[in-house]
C-alpha cells in the first residue's frame, strides 16, 4: 500500500486504466462522465462535506493525526 498512498488519485486511475481493454472504456467513459455531472449538481456545501470527508479519510490513511495537523498550522503561521 505504500505505492499507492504515495500516488495521486488521479495517477491510480491512470494507471488501472491501462489494463482495461478497449471494448471497455466506453463503459468508463460513461461512468466518468456521470461522477462529473454528479458533482457539478451538488450544492457548495454538499462539495465541501464530500472533500472533507475525503480529506479526513487521507488522513486516516496517513496516519495524521488533528495534533500533527494543528502543529503544521502553527508552524506555518510562524513562518517555519
Amino acid at each position: 500500500m505504500d505505492v499507492a498512498v504515495n500516488m495521486s488519485f488521479r495517477a491510480m486511475v491512470v494507471r488501472e486504466l491501462e489494463d482495461v481493454p478497449d471494448e471497455v472504456m466506453v463503459e468508463v467513459l460513461d461512468f466518468v462522465r456521470f461522477l462529473k455531472h454528479r458533482l457539478s449538481s451538488l450544492t457548495p456545501e454538499e462539495r465541501f462535506e464530500r472533500f472533507w470527508m475525503m480529506a479526513r479519510r487521507i488522513a486516516a490513511e496517513r496516519e495524521i493525526t488533528d495534533a500533527d495537523i494543528a502543529t503544521e498550522i502553527a508552524a506555518v503561521r510562524r513562518g517555519e
